[in-house]
């Protein structure tokens, strides 16, 4: 993989009242019909699958400019990025996956992984890939070398998988099982199954707050709330007017979770408390409900449904509703930008809303330009010799302006810090800088 590129930034601090605002539309050609987006941070690109036309859209995250159409081998409709900087798609109508450099942005295989899938998940411990899909088996390819490991073929119907890197554990959603199955990341052998009655178990997330898994499902009105450490059923919440989930989201700053859930063509925004599990609030959002995301530098909840609705993730109160788009599908999310990118399958555009910083830190080049850290981290912060021989004082701040940790060259432990964009500042007697960095998990 090439190096990624190190811009270097003065940090001026500022006050700038928070506001999002329609940046832009992108139009895509009539026949793409944008099924998915995802966006990727090591190379700062978002990526749209396009279902109808078989392309993948390739779309600079700093200008909003379309950088390519990459044709692909099948109706795309699933897509992940991994940590080597490649992005995988599949669709449910073919045996292919395709394989994308995201650095160059070019086909580097394609692979016949014997099952349709439109599911797929990357465990960032192990570098996995999970593909999965109606009436198939789960697929299990390993990320460095895009072959097939294993083949899970108790898994015959996935509808949603996730991978708690944390725990390394790996949670499918199984229409086979009628539940969600639990797998070591490691081995991939099968820890425990959960029987939790739902037939179309199509969302699956955790509370990095508290030792949970959530697992809801498009024909059944209850959540299941998992215990990850003991892969049993802690209790189940049941959804207000015997609705059923279609989307979960969650807020770790605030501790809560997001619902979409829809019966009939109603539908509601379901807000639950992360910690006891009660009942919070519940939004009437009239009909459509569709997908989440939550904007952790702005404390916003975007949520499709007839229009885009957002949400102040601080008092869970709507804050407006925006059009974007005809058949609104799924979002993604630019923290380097802070962008938020909503699809509309049947207008064929991809509509970038953006929001100011809460804090006002702007940025203007530097005169420094040495190369001293990554872009994204996970875990571990390292800073290479470089700052021994410039005398420079670091710390990390965060969105804010606030110095949270002070830093020094080789390996800094930021486990403690919940993700989000975080700024490393650099000093020493001649002049300053600073860079921007992403924390995951």
């Amino acid at each position: 993989m090439r190096p990624q590129a190190l811009g270097l930034f003065f940090l001026v601090i500022a006050t700038v009242a928070t506001a999002q605002w329609l940046e832009k539309t992108i139009y895509l050609p009539d026949s793409a019909g944008p099924q998915m987006l995802c966006y990727n941070p090591l190379s700062r690109k978002l990526y749209c699958a396009n279902e109808w036309n078989c392309t993948i859209t390739v779309i600079d995250g700093a200008s909003n400019a379309i950088l390519a159409h990459i044709p692909v081998a099948t109706h795309p409709s699933a897509i992940c990025i991994n940590s080597l900087n490649k992005v995988y798609c599949a669709g449910e109508n073919s045996t292919l996956l395709t394989v994308i450099d995201g650095t160059g942005d070019s086909v580097i295989k394609t692979i016949d992984i014997g099952a349709t899938s439109y599911i797929i998940g990357s465990n960032p411990t192990t570098n996995k890939i999970y593909c999965g899909g109606n009436e198939t088996p789960t697929v299990i390819l390993d990320g460095c070398a895009d072959t097939v490991l294993k083949v899970l073929y108790e898994e015959s119907g996935t509808y949603s998988i996730w991978c708690d890197p944390n725990i390394n554990k790996v949670y499918i959603g199984s229409a086979e099982f009628w539940g969600v199955r639990i797998y070591d990341g490691n081995a991939d052998t099968l820890l425990a199954g959960i029987f939790t009655q739902t037939r179309f178990p199509s969302a699956i997330i955790g509370n990095p707050n508290h030792p949970k898994v959530y697992s809801a499902g498009t024909d059944c009105d209850t959540i299941w709330v998992i215990d990850t450490h003991a892969d049993t059923v802690m209790r189940k919440i049941t959804v207000p007017n015997r609705s059923s989930v279609q989307d979960l989201c969650y807020a770790p700053d605030y501790d809560r979770l997001y619902c979409a859930t829809e019966r009939e063509m109603d539908a509601w925004l379901m807000i639950v408390d992360g910690q006891t599990d009660s009942l919070l609030n519940l939004i009437p959002v009239r009909r459509f409900s569709n997908f989440l995301l939550y904007n952790s530098i702005n404390d916003k909840i975007y949520y499709t449904a007839d229009s885009l609705w957002v949400i102040d993730a601080a008092t869970n109160q709507v804050l407006k509703k925006l059009y974007a788009g005809r058949g609104l599908t799924n979002m993604a999310w630019n923290p380097i930008e802070n962008r938020v990118y909503v699809g509309g399958k049947f207008s064929n555009t991809i509509t970038v809303f953006r929001d100011s910083l809460p804090s006002g830190i702007t940025e203007v080049n530097s005169t420094l330009d040495t190369p001293f850290a990554p872009t994204t981290v996970r875990k571990v912060l390292n800073l290479n010799s470089e700052m021994c021989n410039l005398q420079s004082k670091l710390a990390l701040l965060d969105i804010s302006g606030r110095k949270v940790l002070d830093l020094k060259p080789g390996h800094n432990d930021i486990r403690h810090l919940s993700p989000g964009v975080y700024f490393l500042m650099r000093k020493n007697d001649t002049a300053s800088d600073s860079k921007k960095i992403l924390i995951v998990r």
